[in-house]
């Protein structure tokens, strides 16, 4: 794996302002998202606390999403970055 790449950083920020959303609305700052063919395929918070799944971790979250959008993944067609608890 290699430098950063702008779009990465993009990713990062996407994943950061959704994490930071999530702690304005009192909830873990805590965030995720998979990109897919190199477009946002699920972009997701912490849902643990409203849902009461305890296994509803931002991970967790953008790849039931991403399941549900695609059915199935191939390994090595998608990108996951996830972001925790922004300052």
């Amino acid at each position: 794996m290699g430098q950063p790449t702008e779009k990465d950083y993009q990713m990062m920020g996407k994943a950061l302002a959704e994490a930071r959303q999530a702690i304005e609305h009192g909830k873990a700052g805590t965030a995720a998202l998979l990109l897919w063919r190199d477009r946002i395929l699920a972009l997701g918070h912490n849902e643990y606390e409203e849902t009461g799944d305890m296994t509803a971790h931002a991970e967790i979250v953008v790849f039931r999403q991403a399941a549900r959008q695609l059915g199935a993944m191939s390994a090595g067609s998608w990108s996951y970055t996830a972001r925790s608890n922004p300052a």
